[in-house]
């Protein structure tokens, strides 16, 4: 509520979330779980219905197979992204919105689940605008997210406002920056060509392990068409 979200892609969601999430801004959330019967964590996307209208929607798994449950040789979870073709209805700008969650340990499987996920989108979606939010689980200079920047543009990069924000987007509850996990970011915006970047924020939030909104600062990202 506080940060206006229009739109926003969640990782690690279970269905326990949404009726909390969706009582804010008449949000609406699309996705299911990774499991085989489609349960456990999503992906899910939270849109303003008031603000967006929902065109279509899937969630495919990253692998050769993405119409249904299967999972990367060598990965230690099933990995999914959930996608919709959006509308938003003051301008009638009809964009792509993607989110995703890459593998966590076996780090080489990230750039392929990452093909999977683009072929998807490049066979199965028209030429619209297109952004993909996730926890990448990878930092700038690994092979992963140098392959999406052949793709796609690094929303903090081009952001017309500099972002001050430096340092690791995932805290894990630890209050001394010092002492936390990662070094850097692994959670990121890209965008197509057609989408500006007005402004990239990632927002500190985190006040104590027990009011913290999750153990990843959230991004927020200023668009223009």
């Amino acid at each position: 509520r506080r940060m206006g979200y229009h739109i926003f892609g969640a990782q690690e969601t279970i269905d326990f979330y949404d009726p909390h999430i969706c009582r804010v801004n008449s949000f609406v959330s699309i996705g299911h779980g990774r499991c085989e019967n489609s349960d456990g964590e999503a992906c899910n996307i939270y849109y303003d219905r008031e603000k967006l209208e929902l065109l279509s929607h899937e969630t495919f798994w990253l692998s050769p197979t993405p119409e249904k449950y299967s999972i990367v040789e060598g990965a230690i979870y099933p990995r999914i992204c959930t996608a919709g073709i959006f509308e938003e209805k003051l301008s009638r700008t009809r964009f792509i919105f993607a989110n995703t969650h890459l593998e966590h340990r076996v780090k080489e499987l990230q750039k392929e689940q990452l093909q999977h996920l683009f072929d998807r989108l490049n066979s199965s979606y028209e030429k619209l605008p297109l952004i993909l939010t996730g926890d990448f689980n990878a930092y700038p200079d690994t092979p992963a997210v140098q392959y999406v920047l052949t793709q796609l543009k690094d929303a903090q990069a081009i952001s017309a406002l500099p972002c001050s924000f430096r340092g690791a987007t995932y805290h894990g509850y630890v209050s001394d920056p010092a002492q936390r996990k990662h070094t850097d970011r692994i959670d990121y915006v890209f965008v197509s060509e057609g989408v500006g970047v007005e402004r990239f924020d990632v927002v500190d939030n985190f006040v104590s392990p027990d009011t913290a909104s999750s153990d990843h600062f959230p991004l927020r990202v200023e668009i223009s068409f």
